[in-house]
């Protein structure tokens, strides 16, 4: 008992850690434009690793800071979609938590969010559509 109660500290622990860099992450938005596009590529990439990583919740908290500025943030909806197509593909390790949806709901929550946000004459909802795999 003592063994899972540890082992559960440490992923509480994980979680908690990894969903405070996820806020300080989408709060360095404008610090990581301001430096480069590398830093912009970088901080994508840890964002979208963490959303697929670590499954619903921090699903959720990026699919409301995406859809915040959907125009301005459509690149990294786009690396998200990516990275979930190719775990679904089987091209990436899929040990990852169970609370993973998939590409398709992935997709769906994406055009779901996009479709209610979006205003006449938006040209989000192509880009998404054209841009996105498969």
């Amino acid at each position: 008992a003592v063994v899972s109660t540890q082992s559960t500290g440490k992923t509480d622990e994980l979680e908690s850690t990894s969903r405070k860099a996820l806020r300080r992450l989408f709060q360095a938005e404008r610090s990581a434009e301001n430096a480069s596009p590398q830093a912009v590529a970088i901080r994508h990439k840890l964002i979208v690793g963490l959303v697929t990583q670590f499954g619903k919740e921090f699903r959720r908290a990026f699919i409301a800071f995406v859809l915040e500025d959907m125009r301005a943030r459509s690149d990294i909806i786009i690396a998200w979609l990516y990275r979930e197509y190719t775990i679904d593909q089987g091209y990436v390790w899929k040990g990852l938590t169970p609370e993973n949806y998939g590409y398709d709901n992935c997709l769906q929550y994406i055009l779901h969010g996009v479709f209610k946000k979006m205003e006449p004459g938006d040209r989000i909802l192509s880009k998404v559509l054209l841009d996105c795999p498969e």
